[in-house]
């Protein structure tokens, strides 16, 4: 899909708190993560965009020249959590927690632990990726959220964390959304947080 400056400039808003990172923590409520409301239809559009913007163009953040980002995509580390037990035993395993079929992606233990080789948890893989992104002083994009449908993991659930609240740089959450009155609607039906976060409205 070709980069127009049209798409380009539906990043402005997300551009200019970026570049204000002193404020980010203040307006988020003291959370470190900014969220980039879009809608759900532009979803490949904003993601292509974001390739030639973010990925490739870098991030201009503060007072700092622009600092390299990477794509942490959920779809993909969806993929490779289902692999790790192989799709029979995930299925059965998602089957057996019926009612409370979220603790298949999020565990309820609040000692689980990505590093513990008996608790890997979707949720964990997913702040442990965003951590490595961070580590390797690139700014994460967090991007086809959409997958987290279903799971039970909200997205304050991640931008609460105590890891994601305490990187070197913020998260960004591309969620495709919209805002109607103050409330936002995760892929445009579904009541969700705005709390911990930085809202940013795509233009366009």
């Amino acid at each position: 899909m070709p980069y127009s400056s049209n798409t380009k400039n539906m990043f402005i808003p997300l551009d200019n708190i970026l570049r204000r990172s002193d404020q980010i923590t203040r307006e988020a409520n003291g959370g470190n993560s900014v969220l980039f409301s879009y809608p759900p239809e532009k979803e490949s559009e904003f993601i292509a965009a974001a390739q030639k913007h973010y990925i490739e163009g870098g991030v201009i953040y503060g007072e700092r020249d622009r600092i390299q980002a990477e794509f942490v995509d959920i779809s993909k580390l969806l993929v490779d959590y289902i692999d790790i037990d192989e799709w029979n035993n995930f299925s059965q395993f998602y089957q057996d927690m019926s009612p409370n079929n979220h603790v298949a992606f999020k565990s309820d233990s609040k000692d689980s632990s990505y590093d513990d080789e008996d608790n890997v948890d979707f949720f964990n893989m997913i702040v442990e990726a965003i951590s490595d992104v961070v580590s390797r002083d690139k700014i994460p994009i967090l991007i086809r959220t959409g997958c987290l449908i279903g799971t039970g993991i909200e997205n304050v659930n991640i931008m609460e964390h105590k890891k994601i609240m305490a990187l070197k740089y913020p998260l960004i959450l591309f969620y495709p959304s919209k805002v109607v009155d103050d409330t936002l609607y995760f892929l445009n039906f579904k009541p969700a947080s705005k709390y911990r976060c930085s809202l940013v409205q795509a233009r366009g």
